[in-house]
C-alpha cells in the first residue's frame, strides 16, 4: 500500500537523514492518505519533539493518542514531551500508562525514572 511506503520512507529519513525536514512531507502525506494512521502522527510528534517545537509535538501526539490510546510509543513520547516542558508529574502518568501496555518498555522505564528524579 502506498500509505505504508510513505510512512516507511518518512520514518527512515527521520532516523538516517541529516535533513531534519525531509521526513515531514512523507509523514504528512501518509496522514493525508490515511487520517487514522496513528503511527505517522506519533512519528511527527517525535520529530517535532526532537526539534523542540513543543506545540507541534503536542498536537500530533494528542492526535495519535486519540486514535490509539494504548500505543506505547505515543504514550512514552507524550511523557517525554511533558518532562521536557517541566511537567514531571504529568509525565509520570504517561510513562506508567505505557508500562501497563508493555511492562518491559525500556523508554518508559527510563522516562519514569527521570520524571521521578525531577519530581
Amino acid at each position: 500500500m502506498i500509505v505504508n511506503a510513505e510512512f516507511g520512507l518518512g520514518k527512515t529519513l527521520q532516523q538516517y537523514s541529516d535533513n531534519k525536514d525531509a521526513p515531514i512531507e512523507h509523514l504528512k502525506k501518509a496522514i493525508s492518505m490515511d487520517p487514522s494512521h496513528f503511527k505517522a502522527y506519533t512519528q511527527l510528534g517525535i520529530l517535532y519533539l526532537d526539534r523542540e517545537e513543543y506545540e507541534q509535538a503536542a498536537s500530533h501526539l494528542k492526535e495519535a493518542l486519540l486514535l490509539n490510546r494504548g500505543f506505547p510509543l505515543a504514550l512514552v513520547s507524550m511523557g517525554n514531551l511533558l518532562f521536557e516542558t517541566g511537567h514531571a508529574d504529568e509525565a509520570i502518568r504517561y510513562h506508567k500508562q505505557a508500562l501497563t501496555v508493555n511492562e518491559k518498555e525500556l523508554q518508559a522505564l527510563i522516562g519514569l525514572g527521570n520524571a521521578y528524579y525531577d519530581s
